[in-house]
């Protein structure tokens, strides 16, 4: 019991690189995996609420500033520029990409959008996310760091994928504007 407990303060401290020795030690047998699994999802809930918290609570203006919101908004305006209107896709995308998980669930608290809705996109992502981590090690039969390595590759991917996935929205929003501009003129 003791084990699970601390590997719930490691998750929420630490994030996503507690659960590879988690996932590690279910995949060896060592621990039992729903087990894993469990603690997994709600150090993970408990982690994301404390940022939708801080987000939801503190001064909006120097939440801004401490985790640099509009620098991501410039660097990423397709993305984070109409969060708001997104806000839902985004979160649940963020559970799979590296690096904006933690500014992701702030803007959300941020935007005052509702915390039942948050909890509910969460616990799927961070099911979905558990469970591909747990088959990765169970299929691959990997040593930890080898698991690190492929769930860090994995993310790579999904980055890729998602903004290739955003930019095709972007060009398709332009050529059907384009169209009906054209179409609109014929007429």
């Amino acid at each position: 019991m003791t084990t699970y407990i601390f590997f719930f303060i490691g998750i929420v401290a630490l994030g996503d690189m507690a659960l590879i020795p988690l996932i590690y030690f279910a995949a060896t047998k060592t621990l039992f995996l729903p087990s894993v699994l469990l603690v997994g999802v709600l150090a993970k809930t408990a982690a994301d609420s404390m940022w939708y918290w801080i987000g939801y609570s503190f001064n909006r203006e120097k939440v801004y500033n401490f985790f640099r919101i509009h620098k991501l908004q410039k660097k990423s305006p397709e993305l984070f520029g109409n969060f708001h209107k997104k806000a839902d896709k985004i979160l649940f995308i963020s559970n799979f990409l590296h690096g904006i998980r933690i500014p992701v669930r702030v803007m959300y608290g941020l935007e005052r959008r509702p915390f039942k809705t948050f909890t509910a996109i969460n616990i799927l992502g961070s099911i979905l996310w558990l469970i591909l981590i747990a088959g990765l090690a169970y299929t691959l039969e990997v040593s930890a760091e080898e698991l690190r390595i492929y769930v860090r590759r994995g993310e790579i991917v999904l980055a890729i994928f998602f903004l290739l996935l955003i930019v095709f929205e972007i060009w398709i929003k332009k050529f059907i504007l384009r169209f009906l501009k054209n179409n609109h003129s014929k007429d």
